[in-house]
């Protein structure tokens, strides 16, 4: 016998997550409700009546989807984030005549790490 509290998991948060993927997993969307580039060829019975439906599981389109807007999201953020630096130097010059970095920027520029390129800083 299982001595894990949640069906053999150790949290409910853990039982809920592994319940989700097995469901993306299962369940098959039909080619003709989706755009084309998230359709597949991949032919799935649908039971002991002999029908068939192609289409990709929801797992396959929740990776397609995280593959194709991962860096969008990634450089929405950044810009999101070099717009409220601009606006912070703006509000210190009008202020005081002067700007002082954020300390993001001081300790990229200070640590030299390759992955900050300077125009995500400014």
């Amino acid at each position: 016998m299982n001595s894990l509290p949640y069906c053999g998991f150790n949290s409910i948060e853990d039982l809920k997550e592994d319940t989700a993927r097995l469901f993306k997993e299962a369940i098959v969307v039909p080619n003709h409700l989706l755009p084309e580039e998230y359709q597949s060829h991949k032919e799935w019975d649908l039971g002991d009546n002999g029908e068939k439906i192609y289409g990709p599981t929801l797992a396959q389109i929740e990776n397609h989807y995280n593959k194709k807007y991962a860096k969008s999201d990634e450089r929405r953020r950044h810009a999101e984030e070099r717009a409220r630096r601009v606006e912070n130097y703006r509000a210190q010059v009008e202020t005081t005549g002067e700007f002082e970095y954020d300390e993001f920027v001081l300790d990229a520029v200070s640590s030299g790490r390759p992955s900050v390129e300077i125009d995500e800083i400014f």
